[in-house]
């Protein structure tokens, strides 16, 4: 979701623009059982289908790592842009 608003001014040949923009994404919840982005492990020897118990940790067997996306999460960004443009 989001909103902009802009104006612009002209003065002869120049334009002078600004504009400003809000965004906004609503709170997003990934549980434990959803989660699927898996924690980085380089020169892990686990390798799938992760079921050595001597090289995958126990705890992760048929898994890779553990997953690292769960919780809660929201976002917002602002963007401000000033313009000037001369027309000839």
């Amino acid at each position: 979701m989001g909103s902009a608003l802009g104006a612009s001014l002209f003065v002869r040949h120049l334009e002078i623009a600004f504009a400003y923009g809000y965004r906004f994404q609503p709170r997003v919840h990934v549980g434990e059982r959803e989660a699927a982005v898996y924690q980085q492990v380089p020169a892990s020897q686990c390798e799938p289908p992760y079921l050595d118990p001597n090289t995958c940790h126990p705890q992760y067997l048929g898994r890779p790592a553990p997953a690292v996306n769960a919780g809660s999460y929201t976002a917002h960004a602002h963007a401000a842009t000033l313009d000037l443009l001369y027309r000839f």
